[in-house]
């Protein structure tokens, strides 16, 4: 008889991690604009394939507003991640950072 050796155990979180950091990385960087639009708040015109999006936002709510959608977009990226964290089924031994 040979020698039983112990079966590793894998769990949705080995799968999802790399998701979960993902997004909680796009979401530091979503903060990171929120300050730099603080520090040095664009002005119109603004340019490219979304600016309607962004002149709605200024048009209604002013310099300020884009730092909100900022800290919106911020917000809900961490909010999926962990939503996606906390529905991942996972050993008491997963954590999503390491």
């Amino acid at each position: 008889m040979g020698v039983m050796k112990p079966i590793r155990i894998r769990s949705g979180a080995q799968e999802t991690r790399w998701f979960v950091r993902l997004l909680a990385g796009l979401s530091v960087l979503a903060v990171s604009g929120a300050v730099l639009e603080w520090l040095t708040p664009s002005s119109p015109p603004f340019g490219g394939r979304l600016a309607w999006i962004v002149e709605a936002v200024f048009a209604l709510t002013g310099s300020l507003g884009l730092v909100v959608l900022w800290l919106l977009l911020a917000v809900a990226l961490a909010a999926t991640a962990r939503f996606i964290w906390r529905h991942t089924a996972k050993v008491p031994t997963d954590r999503w950072l390491w």
